[in-house]
């Protein structure tokens, strides 16, 4: 029997093309390097005073975690515990987190170091404006006042508050479990003072939620 012979012909290729002929080539732009970091600061926008932890930066943008209602292009301004300032716009948001696209260029090596307020002093937590009762307990007293502003380990108040510094207080402010707390100063009619126990990240967020919510329900 024979065997069906089969004719292939051989493959072709393209003439090589000359290193002068062939098109310029492009690349896409390096995308910016990103730095992890975990550091809690204060934005502020048009909307007010909101906690936030910044989750990475690059030298034109920041990623934050924040609850806070705003749209692409709000203007934001962002203070980290080690005093660095930065501005710009939010470039998007998706409810939990919100990308902020920096005004100028930063060099983050530097903008990330420790500043030198002067003091010598450790830089306290980021403190929010805040508008909220609260009650204040001392010496078998009991006092109310307004929060003026909030942080996680301390807080200011303002109305008939009393006692000598470092004197031991408890305060409970509307929406947030009582804590105990240390007078570190007093003048006028406002104090400020040191929470023995921290609150969380997460119980400062959830608060200042309920607050907006309970403001945007009354109007």
């Amino acid at each position: 029997m024979a065997i069906p012979t089969y004719i292939i012909d051989p493959p072709t290729y393209p003439e090589a093309i000359p290193a002068e002929a062939q098109p310029a080539r492009t690349f896409a732009p390096r995308e910016d390097r990103l730095t992890r970091i975990l550091l809690i600061g204060r934005l502020s926008a048009a909307t007010g005073d909101h906690l936030c932890r910044a989750r990475n930066i690059s030298a034109n943008g920041m990623n934050v975690e924040c609850d806070a209602r705003l749209i692409r292009g709000d203007r934001v301004r962002i203070e980290l515990r080690n005093l660095a300032v930065v501005e710009g716009k939010v470039a998007w948001n998706d409810g939990t987190r919100i990308g902020i696209h920096f005004d100028a260029s930063i060099a983050v090596e530097s903008f990330l170091r420790p500043s030198d307020d002067g003091t010598g002093l450790t830089p306290r937590a980021p403190r929010i404006a805040a508008d909220a009762a609260a009650t204040l307990w001392h010496d078998g007293r009991t006092m109310s006042a307004r929060l003026h502003n909030l942080s996680q380990s301390g807080c200011c108040l303002i109305g008939d508050v009393q006692g000598a510094t470092d004197s031991v207080v408890r305060i409970t402010i509307a929406g947030l479990p009582p804590r105990q707390a240390t007078l570190r100063w007093a003048m006028a009619d406002r104090a400020g003072y040191a929470f023995h126990t921290i609150f969380s990240f997460a119980d400062i967020v959830a608060w200042q939620r309920a607050q907006a919510d309970r403001a945007a329900a009354t109007g």
